[in-house]
This record gives structure tokens, C-alpha cells and sequence, in this order.
């Protein structure tokens, strides 16, 4: 191992990993102390007692199918927990490894990307490839299974050089599909992020969120469950298709047995969200 690295490995081990509690108070303490020294005191405490996390995080991309050395790895995903500490919500109740594992992910898989000799794609061409990439599999639904490079590009409403373009690309970038080796068998090209994509903790707070209103929801009665899963497009797998789809106050007053109007469904939502809200102090459980 190298010295420094095992010099690095030295010096985090001194700090203690934290149970659920305290790093619920060091959350609250980054929001709510008075002084900017308690609050940078919690929230160096936060980065600290997480920097093994990231260690263990880099090891696992560290796995000979780029060239970035582990202490790279390692360096950018400490980047990445800064971020999740940043952007964390105690509020919300989770462990705090929840939110930073993805975060550390997002900021090591970028630096694959970014650094990485064996491949250096502009983020616009990548989606050049999906566009490509999704036309051919659209015309082969209209059953043209064979399309002409006139065909995808008048399908893509590009002229029919951008599409050569787009080939050579792809035949001079076959390594896009090269594993990088973690754990759920990413390759290069799905570490390309969509710009639409939600971010880690946007990712993490609407989970926890469903989790949340789900064991609200198990708390009513069937009539009341009907209600906000057809108003939030709610319904499980064992609902009717329905209950999927978000639906209009008057449409869920047709549809539920025996009707009522459309004034009553949105006085029963109403009503329930006051009693959730009023029991556990949230202003955004819907």
C-alpha cells in the first residue's frame, strides 16, 4: 500500500462512527445553534466521522477497468460527502449514510468520466446516442426494422450527415460499454448523466416520503385510502390501475361507490391532511 495512503487510513481511524442519535442531534445542531462555531463544530464532526464511509465506497470502484488511483477516488468522493452533508434534512429521520452513499457514488462515477484516458465523451454527444438510439427503436414499432439513415434522420429531424456523425461516434467509442465493476454492473455510458435526472437527496426524500405516506395511509379507513390514492396516484401493485394515476376531485367523486360530490372528496382531503399535520408537525406530507 502506499505510504501516504496508509498514512491517510492512519489518521481518519480516530474518529468514532456515530449511532442514528447523534447524528440527528449534529444535524440539528448545523440548522439550529446560535453560535457559527457550534455549527461548523457539527458539521466537521458529520464530515469526519464519515470519511471511512467513503473509503469503503472508492474501494469498490477500484477495480483495474479505469486508470483513476484510489487515492483520486477517494479525494472525490470525500467531495461527494460534503455535498450530502450540506444537503442534509435530520428532519426527515433517516441514517445520514442514506443520503451520502449516493452522493459519494455520484461524485466518484463523475470523476470516472471525467478523467478516465480510456474515454472522453461530451455529455451532448452521449445524448446524441440515446436520440439515436431510441429512433431506431421507435421505427422498428412502426415496423420499419432496417432504417435508412434518411429514415432515423428525418425521425430525428436531423439532416442525414448529423446521423453518419452519430455512427462514427459510436463505432470510435465501443468502451462506452465497459463495466466499471461496482456493484450493480454500471457501465461508462450509464454513468452519463440526464440532465432530468433527480438528484441524490431529491432521490432519497421522495422515498422516504412514500414510505411515510404509505403508513398513513394503512391508518384510515378503505374509503378514505380510496380517496388520496386515486387524488396522488398512490394505489400498490394489489390496487386497481387506476389508483396509479392522479385524478381530479370530480373524477374520484364518479368514481367511488356510492358517489358523492366533488365539495366532499375535497373536504375529506383536506380535513385528513390537517389531522396528519397536527399530529406530526410536517408541512409537506402531501
Amino acid at each position: 500500500m502506499d505510504s501516504s495512503l496508509a498514512l491517510y487510513f492512519k489518521s481518519i481511524g480516530q474518529y468514532k462512527l456515530l449511532n442514528a442519535e447523534e447524528e440527528l442531534r449534529l444535524g440539528k445542531q448545523m440548522v439550529e445553534a446560535e453560535s457559527e462555531f457550534d455549527r461548523k463544530e457539527a458539521r466537521d464532526t458529520l464530515i469526519n466521522s464519515n470519511l471511512k464511509l467513503v473509503v469503503s465506497v472508492a474501494k469498490s470502484f477500484n477495480n483495474g477497468n479505469h486508470n483513476i488511483p484510489l487515492e483520486d477516488l477517494i479525494a472525490e468522493g470525500n467531495l461527494g460527502l460534503i455535498t450530502a452533508v450540506d444537503k442534509y434534512n435530520y428532519k426527515l429521520g433517516y441514517r445520514f449514510s442514506t443520503c451520502a452513499v449516493p452522493w459519494i457514488k455520484q461524485a466518484i462515477m463523475k470523476s470516472i468520466i471525467d478523467k478516465s484516458r480510456m474515454i472522453r465523451i461530451p455529455a451532448h454527444i452521449i445524448q446524441k446516442f440515446n436520440q439515436y438510439r431510441d429512433a431506431i427503436d421507435e421505427l422498428a414499432t412502426q415496423g420499419n426494422l432496417n432504417p435508412t439513415e434518411e429514415d432515423i434522420a428525418e425521425f430525428m429531424k436531423l439532416t442525414v450527415e448529423d446521423v453518419q456523425n452519430i455512427k462514427q461516434w459510436k463505432k470510435n467509442t465501443a468502451s462506452l460499454e465497459t463495466p466499471i465493476g461496482d456493484e450493480e454492473g454500471n457501465t461508462l455510458e450509464d454513468l452519463c448523466a440526464d440532465p432530468n435526472d433527480e438528484s441524490p437527496t431529491e432521490f432519497v426524500e421522495k422515498s422516504f416520503q412514500k414510505d411515510f405516506i404509505t403508513q398513513l395511509l394503512a391508518e384510515l379507513d378503505p374509503r378514505t385510502q380510496a380517496i388520496f390514492k386515486l387524488r396522488y396516484g398512490l394505489g400498490t401493485a394489489e390496487d386497481p390501475e387506476e389508483y396509479s394515476k392522479e385524478h381530479t376531485l370530480e373524477e374520484i367523486g364518479d368514481l367511488l361507490t356510492p358517489k358523492i360530490t366533488r365539495e366532499r372528496v375535497r373536504q375529506i382531503v383536506a380535513q385528513q391532511i390537517a389531522r396528519w399535520k397536527l399530529l406530526h408537525g410536517s408541512k409537506d406530507i402531501l
